[in-house]
């Protein structure tokens, strides 16, 4: 457990700049009165997934609760400090140096700092502290909060007293407390201590109310079945496929590139970006891996088509694409006569590029419909829905809605989409929870869409 461990005071107070870039966010708490660390890894690509003993750490204080987080864990060296925050893009992070927690944990002599620590950052993120600014007294207050909610988990996770108070029995605290976002080192001792007495109290915890139909719940950290890579500058899937992940779709929305990963979805793979459509390397790609390796998606992001090739079983798949500069009505029509469907489509530099596969056993489309439409076609979508029709494609392309609906034969499991201004990141850790994966993404006419499929 001392790879995660406990600093001193909680620091507060709003983040205006990372690395010199404006954000339109956000409030950060800070562990550490000394040391306020420059978060520009928070400018980096990062991914859902977790380092594993950060997700050990997390489950083992979300367990008792039943409660799924909703928040991602990103590892930075060197700032020596630790911070919850949430920022504009909808995200809610805890960043923490790992080097410097083994430090302070050693110090402490105790295995229960970490898990200490990371109660009662989690107890903030859960009680709604990291959305807003507050005064000195309403700090004081929500650490209190925190620190009660640690102390209720350590109990629940077999610590004694002692050791759920250990981190803070060695800090500095401010006394009096009156001008400081602190409370004095009595106030939090008593409040973890009435957090720890109330979970003794209380032979279980109850599973939050639920109403029926919405999702079930689990201590699970992150995603189990997908992984969403973020960054300013060109995506670099390495660290994702390395942990088991295979890209589904990539995106471009509101100033961050996403990449959206599925675990287990087929083997090899390849991912291409060029500001020309790259004909030569998709025309290799098939020549070199051979039967089973397709275009499984096609997207023109910030200018540049980005194209992912991928392997996904050693039968033989016959795929082709269609490029023209207006949307080629005709040709696919003329494609479905040859048992050709669409998987997926894009639009960029004047160009369409449609992809489309033979029908076979690992692509069996019995019926397709396409057509675009001004606005987000919901009523559309859902009537198709009811006639057995799933969501092939749907994004927002040349300034209108296009969509591709297709009936399978024994249809689907499950499919939902979620709509939203701001990027999903609640939804989406919802719907993994649930068994879905990604099918397709998009961000256009200021909305994001998702598209989630049982499995």
């Amino acid at each position: 457990m001392r790879s995660l461990a406990f600093f001193s005071l909680l620091f507060c107070f709003f983040l205006s700049t990372v690395s010199g870039q404006e954000m339109s966010v956000k409030f950060v708490c800070y562990y550490g009165e000394g040391s306020h660390p420059d978060l520009a890894c928070m400018q980096m690509q990062h991914s859902l997934m977790g380092p594993a003993s950060a997700e050990d750490a997390l489950r083992k204080v979300l367990r008792p609760l039943g409660l799924a987080p909703n928040f991602v864990m990103v590892p930075c060296s060197n700032i020596q400090n630790c911070a919850a925050l949430t920022l504009a893009d909808g995200f809610r992070y805890i960043v923490y140096d790992s080097y410097f927690m083994d430090r302070i944990a050693q110090s402490a002599q105790s295995d229960w700092t970490s898990i200490s620590i990371f109660a009662h950052e989690i107890g903030h993120h859960l009680q709604g502290h990291t959305l807003r600014g507050r005064t000195l007294e309403e700090s004081r207050m929500m650490e209190l909060q925190a620190d009660k909610f640690s102390g209720f988990v350590l109990e629940k996770l077999g610590a004694s007293l002692a050791d759920a108070q250990a981190a803070m029995n060695i800090l500095h605290h401010p006394d009096p407390d009156t001008y400081s976002d602190h409370p004095s080192k009595d106030k939090r001792l008593k409040a973890i201590e009435e957090g720890y007495n109330d979970a003794a109290n209380i032979n279980s915890v109850p599973p939050p109310s639920v109403p029926d139909g919405s999702i079930k719940r689990s201590d699970a950290v992150g995603m189990h079945n997908n992984d969403i890579i973020r960054t300013e500058q060109s995506l670099i899937l390495k660290d994702s496929w390395n942990k088991g992940f295979n890209c589904r779709t990539v995106c471009y929305g509101q100033g961050y590139y996403y990449a959206f990963m599925e675990k287990g979805f087929g083997s090899w793979q390849q991912f291409t970006t060029n500001t020309a459509f790259p004909e030569d390397v998709i025309k290799d790609t098939w020549k070199q891996k051979g039967d089973g390796t397709i275009i499984s998606s096609v997207n023109f992001i910030n200018n540049t088509w980005a194209v992912t090739m991928t392997k996904l079983s050693n039968s033989f798949i016959s795929q082709k694409y269609l490029q023209n500069n207006s949307f080629p009505t005709d040709d696919i029509k003329t494609e479905w006569n040859n048992n050709y469907r669409i998987s997926d489509m894009d639009y960029g530099n004047g160009k369409w590029i449609i992809i489309m596969n033979k029908i076979c056993a690992d692509f069996n489309i019995s019926e397709q419909m396409f057509n675009n439409y001004p606005s987000f076609p919901e009523e559309i979508i859902r009537s198709y829905w009811s006639n057995g029709y799933y969501i092939t494609v749907l994004k927002y392309l040349n300034n209108a809605w296009y969509l591709v609906m297709s009936k399978y034969p024994g249809g689907h499991a499950l499919q939902r989409y979620n709509k939203s201004p701001n990027f999903p990141i609640d939804d989406l850790i919802k719907n993994d929870h649930e068994g879905l994966i990604f099918s397709s993404v998009t961000f256009g006419s200021d909305i994001w869409v998702t598209v989630m499929n049982g499995q």
